[in-house]
């Protein structure tokens, strides 16, 4: 017998469903707006469901009459599946390769964010910045590079996890999608009486009027309620920094 086969757009909010009333065996998430795109389907409304990323596709073994599909990810999804009956799986051309440019992706659905902070102690006081996470966001930030700068005087700093956000959201974090919605989290300065000390991931070291870039080999993940905080070791001295991460479900 031949094999069945049809295309469904969906079209879905995150969290939403789309309920698709075609029948088969056989479901391919061939297309969607980003690499990172991911759904759940469940067959016939049971709850024997199978998640999909974009290439991904299942046998449920046995012919199914509709199916309910759910968003999981943080941004709208607007793809197209593959419904066949048996027999049926990708189709491609022999030689076609097909790159996903995941940085690209993550830009254009609004995951990627950036932000910049200052702050400057006074007379035995210490500058410190900070990434923010706020504990209900349900994201987790994946930071992959701080660039920091420094005013008039020699400083250093290093940095260091904490679970309390400092005291002045400087503002939110902002897209790399020109339009795009801003990050619910933000950068946060203060200043303290002390110096920033162990435990620490990194320590900077930079003389005045310098901008350096330090760019992770592998990426700092921020569960909710963490932020990344660089902490000044020198008193009465600027610190300035420039974060840049992306935002993903935290499942």
């Amino acid at each position: 017998m031949s094999a069945n086969i049809q295309n469904q757009d969906i079209t879905i909010a995150p969290g939403a469903s789309q309920i698709v009333q075609i029948g088969g065996q056989v479901v391919d998430f061939i297309a969607s707006g980003s690499a990172f795109d991911v759904i759940e389907i469940r067959p016939d409304f049971m709850q024997g469901a199978v998640t999909l990323k974009q290439g991904q596709g299942f046998d449920f073994g046995a012919q199914f009459t509709q199916l309910l599909v759910i968003n999981k990810g943080a941004t709208a999804i607007a793809g197209t599946l593959v419904i066949s009956t048996s027999g049926f799986r990708n189709f491609r051309i022999s030689g076609d390769v097909n790159v996903l440019d995941g940085g690209k992706s993550r830009t254009l659905s609004g995951a990627s964010k950036i932000a910049c902070v200052s702050s400057t102690g006074a007379a035995g006081t210490f500058a410190r910045v900070q990434l923010w996470n706020p504990a209900n966001s349900n994201l987790r930030f994946v930071l992959e590079a701080i660039t920091i700068a420094t005013g008039g005087v020699n400083d250093s700093a290093v940095m260091v996890y904490q679970t309390a956000a400092l005291s002045t959201l400087f503002q939110l974090g902002q897209p790399k999608l020109a339009g795009a919605a801003a990050s619910v989290g933000g950068v946060y300065l203060d200043t303290t009486a002390t110096p920033g000390a162990p435990p620490e991931g990194i320590a900077i070291a930079l003389p005045p009027y310098t901008t350096f870039t330090y760019k992770f080999s592998e990426p700092v993940v921020l569960p909710p309620g963490y932020g990344c905080t660089l902490w000044a070791t020198v008193a009465n001295a600027q610190l300035v920094a420039n974060y840049e991460w992306y935002e993903e479900p935290n499942t």
